[in-house]
């Protein structure tokens, strides 16, 4: 599998519970006139960008053996430290819903839902009427 495929994985996963999620395109290239154009991120700035419940997630997409650069961990430590996001490396679909839902033990298998403890699904996805 490829990196674009796992980004792609990763957002149909996402979106289907809950969050809106982009890939962005960074880094520089030439036109055709021979100039450069940036995309205008910072450098690093993480593969996947979601959003869910007010609150926005960063994923860095890896397929092993690749590890995140210097500038992709500084990244992802900037937006956790010192903005309080939740932010991190997926190298599978189930890494990147850990980084938005956290671990899966107290959380809806479906939708992501926080639930009692000892469930696994949430009382709307029980009846048919999630989201997820």
């Amino acid at each position: 599998m490829t990196e674009h495929d796992l980004q792609n994985e990763i957002r149909m996963e996402l979106t289907r519970r809950g969050c809106c999620a982009f890939r962005i395109n960074v880094g520089r290239v030439k036109t055709a006139d021979g100039r450069w154009f940036s995309t205008g991120t910072p450098p690093g700035f993480s593969d996947l960008f979601a959003v869910k419940d007010s609150r926005a997630y960063f994923i860095e997409v890896k397929v092993a053996p690749n590890t995140p650069s210097d500038e992709q961990v500084n990244f992802l430590d900037q937006m956790r430290q010192r903005y309080g996001c939740a932010a991190g490396v997926a190298y599978s679909v189930e890494d990147a819903v850990r980084i938005v839902f956290g671990g899966n033990e107290d959380r809806c298998i479906c939708c992501g839902e926080i639930v009692p403890e000892g469930r696994q699904v949430c009382w709307k996805c029980e009846k048919g009427d999630c989201n997820g």
